[in-house]
């Protein structure tokens, strides 16, 4: 009973999405962006690349804070 009505409400949430996304001339623009960026390979492993190393930076100074706060 739970499990209908949460596909029910699921598609009437895709339903209205749809329907607001066709209309929108800049989602239709982001999400053919999007698209692109996501299948040039070589382009998302560049951007992982410069994630990964913004992550462990980030990290890296916390744990100097995190230190230069104990002395």
């Amino acid at each position: 009973m739970i499990a209908d009505l949460s596909q029910k409400l699921e598609l009437r949430f895709w339903d209205m999405a749809i329907i607001m996304l066709t209309g929108s001339r800049p989602i239709r623009s982001i999400v053919s962006a999007a698209l692109r960026f996501y299948q040039n390979e070589a382009l998302t492993k560049k951007v992982a690349t410069i994630f990964v190393i913004a992550c462990a930076g980030f990290g890296t100074g916390i744990l100097a804070f995190t230190v230069s706060s104990l002395f």
